[in-house]
């Protein structure tokens, strides 16, 4: 799953630049290391090892679930975990990673008995693809908020498998392995959905912050029940032989169970549990599914066809859960909770007619300066960041502001210059005057 940006580093520093703007957060990225603390070999060594054994049990999963005629998998799990290996490690290991993931593609094919000529092409169509996906997500997210960066990360991954899909499947099809539109469809299918399912749980996985429950012992405990409950479920429902036969409303609602049940390990225990019961619900689906059973195999289906609804039901828990995660680290933010941000953001309220600035709360200012009208905020921010920000104040600064946060210097009460972080939420219109709605949080300093 999926709240700094995608855009790999530690947070940024003060700027000297008028109106410069700061990475925003999307769920696709760790928690930020400080620049002064590089990753040891040791460590970059090991991270390596730890991606190539991932993606080893990736591509035994998905070979096992390949079509038997054109030898190309129904799910590529590898592209989502070469995806995520390359949005969360420094470009420096990208090249290691990068020829260690083409070694074990070569050998994952000849002990599959595929031609290694053939499994070469693809693997290198197939890395490439999710380094495109990488560097485009990461390129679209800076600077924007978290929905934003998610569909920027979803738009990258549609077209550069179909990119991708269009150059594999010409080369195929070129020495007769099968039709060029057979091919390109299962491959683009194949890719996206190994990334839209991977990347989130590997995400989850990594170490990123609780956008979920503050993770209380009962909270936890209800998520590890609900976790079990959903695998349970999931394993009973996808193994029934007959569920055909029940009415489609009926089959359909025993197949959502689990994602509701996911839904909520997600909430009351974070994203390591959430991306946890994702995997299991996943993996029970997938197994099923091959084996020709569970709510998407009737009779008359095509072979294969039952793996391609088991897709897009994969996708669908997945990218539910990275929403679920962007709401509530959304709704914690704006509540003061977030906790990994570092500072507490508070709404203000401006008054385009009057300047008249109403901050949220009566209690004092949690996020320091908080200046009363229009003209005040302007005198405290720094000369060369002044023009950039009457600019934003403006109803018509829509287009500059394009949801994107600004970095500014304030002066607070001492006369010492705070770094804030300015997030327009966009104008409101009343019967008697217009509001700009934003909020303000002191950005780090590291």
């Amino acid at each position: 799953m999926l709240a700094e940006a995608i855009v790999h580093g530690g947070s940024q520093g003060p700027v000297d630049r008028p109106g410069a703007t700061v990475p925003y957060t999307a769920i696709l990225r760790p928690l930020p290391r400080p620049k002064e603390h590089a990753m040891p070999a040791v460590t970059r060594r090991s991270m390596t090892l730890l991606w190539a054994l991932l993606y080893v049990m990736g591509g035994y999963a998905s070979l096992r679930l390949d079509d038997p005629q054109t030898e190309v998998a129904f799910v590529w799990l590898p592209a989502g975990i070469a995806a995520a290996a390359f949005l969360i490690a420094e470009q420096r290991t990208w090249p290691a990673l990068f020829a260690a993931f083409l070694a074990l593609d070569l050998a994952l094919a000849v002990a599959h008995g595929h031609p290694p000529a053939r499994a070469l092409w693809v693997g290198l169509v197939s890395l490439c693809t999710s380094m495109l996906i990488a560097v485009g997500a990461r390129a679209y997210a800076r600077e924007r908020d978290a929905l934003r960066a998610i569909f920027g990360w979803i738009a990258a991954t549609l077209l550069a498998s179909a990119a991708g899909a269009v150059v594999t499947s010409a080369g195929l099809a070129a020495v007769e392995v099968g039709e060029f539109q057979e091919l390109a469809w299962i491959w683009w299918a194949a890719n996206v959905t190994g990334v839209l399912f991977g990347v989130p749980i590997l995400m989850g996985f990594a170490g990123f912050r609780s956008l979920g429950a503050p993770g209380a012992r009962l909270g936890m405990a209800a998520a590890i029940v609900a976790g079990i409950a959903a695998a349970a479920v999931a394993w009973q429902v996808f193994g029934m032989a007959d569920l055909h036969a029940l009415p489609a409303p009926v089959t359909m609602g025993l197949a959502c169970v689990p994602v509701a049940l996911v839904t909520v390990v997600t909430l009351l225990g974070g994203n390591r549990p959430g991306s946890l019961a994702i995997l299991a619900v996943g993996a029970i689906a997938l197994y099923r599914s091959d084996l020709g059973l569970g709510p998407f195999f009737a009779p008359g289906m095509r072979e294969g066809e039952p793996l391609i609804l088991a897709q897009a039901y994969l996708v669908a828990i997945a990218l539910l859960q990275v929403f679920i995660r962007v709401v509530t680290h959304s709704v914690a933010r704006l509540d003061g909770r977030d906790s990994a941000g570092g500072q507490p953001e508070r709404l203000y309220r401006l008054d385009l007619g009057t300047g008249a600035i109403v901050w949220d709360g009566d209690d004092a200012p949690r996020a320091a300066p908080a200046p009363a009208t229009r003209d005040e905020m302007l005198a405290r921010a720094h000369p060369d960041d002044r023009a950039a920000l009457e600019r934003r104040l403006r109803a018509d600064g829509g287009a500059a502001r394009d949801g994107r946060p600004m970095r500014l210097r304030i002066a607070d009460d001492a006369g010492r210059w705070r770094v804030m972080l300015d997030h327009s939420r966009g104008v409101m219109q009343s019967e008697d005057t217009t509001f700009l709605i934003g909020s303000w949080r002191q950005a780090s300093q590291s």
